[in-house]
C-alpha cells in the first residue's frame, strides 16, 4: 500500500500529540527512529483507522487511548483524529487524491469523512459509495503485527490462512477438510465406545465442529535463516 499511501497525520493518540508523516513515491517504507520515540503508536494508530483496534485484539478505549498530553481548547470536543491521504491506482476512473478521515471521541465510535483532496465539479468532495475509488478503498485490509507475539496472534493468523485457502481453493478445500474431520470422528468414536465397554460408563470425546479449529492449533515451527535459505515447519 506504500505507494499508494502519500501520508498520515494523527492527533492525539497515545504519545502522539500532532504528528504527520509524508512518504515517498515508493513500494516500501520503513519508520526509522529511537526508542520511544513513537513508531509503534503509529502502526497501532492505522490498525485503530482500518480494524477499529489498538493493540492485538484490543478495542480502542477512548479513556485509555486518548492522549494525556492532549492541548483542548474551551469548547472544543476531546478526539482522537487519524487522517490518511491516498492516491488510488491510475487505472480507477475517478482516481484522484482523497483524504480518508476518522475521529473518535468519548462514545467510541468512529466519526469518518473521505473527500476528494480537489474541489470537484459543482462544490461536492464528497466520495460516493458508487465510485470505483470508494468500491477500491473499502478493499484495503491493514495487519499489524505486535513486536511482542504470543500464542494467540499465531493462533489468529493460522485462522485466517484457514480462510484464504478455503476461499482460493474452495470446494476442494472444504471438501478435504470435511473428510479429515469425519475420520476424526470415526476414530473417536471407536474410542468412545471402547472406554465404555472396559469402565461400564458412557463416554464422549468432543471432535472439532469445522476445520477452522484444528487450523487455528496449526504451529508454524522454528525458521532459520541463513547463507540465503529458509526453513518453515507444518505440524499438528
Amino acid at each position: 500500500m506504500a505507494q499508494f499511501l502519500k501520508s498520515i497525520r494523527i492527533k492525539n493518540f497515545r504519545s502522539i500529540v500532532s504528528q504527520k508523516i509524508t512518504f515517498a513515491d515508493e513500494d516500501v517504507s520503513v519508520f526509522v527512529g529511537k526508542n520511544d520515540a513513537g513508531k509503534s503508536n503509529v502502526l497501532r494508530a492505522l490498525n485503530l483507522f482500518f480494524n477499529g483496534k489498538t493493540d492485538f485484539n484490543t478495542d480502542f478505549r477512548f479513556e485509555d487511548d486518548y492522549s494525556f498530553m492532549a492541548e483542548t481548547g474551551k469548547g472544543k470536543a476531546k478526539e482522537v483524529l487519524v487522517e490518511l491521504e491516498i492516491s488510488p491506482p491510475k487505472r480507477l476512473k475517478d482516481a484522484e487524491t482523497v483524504v480518508w478521515r476518522k475521529r473518535w471521541r468519548a462514545d467510541n465510535i468512529a466519526l469518518p469523512e473521505l473527500r476528494f483532496k480537489k474541489k470537484r465539479v459543482g462544490g461536492s468532495q464528497d466520495v460516493g459509495a458508487m465510485t470505483g475509488t470508494y468500491q477500491w478503498l473499502q478493499k484495503l485490509k491493514f495487519r499489524y503485527v505486535p513486536a511482542h507475539k504470543g500464542t494467540g496472534f499465531f493462533s489468529n493468523l493460522m485462522t485466517e490462512l484457514h480462510d484464504v485457502l478455503s476461499e482460493v481453493h474452495g470446494d476442494d478445500f472444504r471438501d478435504s477438510a470435511s473428510k479429515f474431520i469425519e475420520g476424526i470422528r470415526t476414530i473417536s468414536g471407536d474410542v468412545s465406545a471402547e472406554i465404555e465397554e472396559l469402565i461400564g460408563l458412557p463416554s464422549q470425546i468432543q471432535s472439532p465442529s469445522d476445520f477452522s479449529q484444528i487450523f487455528s492449533n496449526l504451529d508454524f515451527g522454528d525458521a532459520v535463516m541463513g547463507l540465503g535459505a529458509t526453513r518453515h515447519r507444518l505440524s499438528l
